[in-house]
């Protein structure tokens, strides 16, 4: 029997960031899952010349897009390099620059995000997806999270909080709510029981 051990950074209330450098990641799910959770998953990319996290939007509601697009590039660290209705339109245009972040939506009318997102994957790599849906079914986020997403935020979160996702998923860190980090830890103790 062996422990899973990651770091973890723990997001409180007052949405001040605080880490907690290798520890039990069990123990640590046990006490503090009442909290929003990330889990360190590798170094942070590199940044660019100009120090902008490059993030892309793949999301079916123009509204949405716009919306987005106003939030991302309002925080002074971020900027929105394209953006398109579907997975299918970013995956066959040859021209796209590759994104460090890109935000996805599980639903995308015609066409299902997650079955698209190990095809997103490869072609942008080493970009990291973050699932941004209005889906609130944890075994989605739980197969998006298995399929490589770095982390889902619910589009009825705060505004803020998108913004602090995207800024850890950057980062190297995947961004989990508590029903899914509860949805995790279930499946880390069924594969770690005798």
């Amino acid at each position: 029997h062996s422990n899973a051990l990651a770091q973890i950074a723990c997001h409180d209330s007052s949405m001040h960031l605080q880490t907690t450098p290798l520890i039990d990641i069990k123990a640590f799910a046990m006490t503090k899952l009442g909290t929003p959770a990330v889990v360190s998953k590798d170094r942070a990319m590199t940044t660019t010349d100009s120090g902008m996290i490059k993030v892309c939007i793949i999301e079916d509601h123009a509204i949405v897009r716009a919306g987005l697009r106003m939030l991302i590039e309002n925080s002074p660290r971020m900027s929105v390099l394209w953006e398109t209705q579907t997975a299918t339109e970013a995956l066959s245009n040859p021209d796209l620059e590759p994104p460090q972040v890109i935000l996805l939506d599980l639903d995308l009318g015609i066409e299902r995000g997650l079955d698209l997102l190990p095809s997103l994957l490869e072609k942008f790599s080493p970009g990291r997806i973050l699932i941004l849906t209005a889906l609130a079914d944890t075994q989605q986020h739980l197969a998006a999270v298995a399929s490589g997403a770095s982390g889902v935020v619910l589009k009825e979160q705060a505004p803020e909080t998108l913004i602090q996702a995207i800024e850890s998923v950057y980062s190297g860190e995947a961004w989990l709510g508590k029903s899914l980090m509860s949805a995790v830890m279930g499946k880390l103790t069924k594969t770690t029981s005798y």
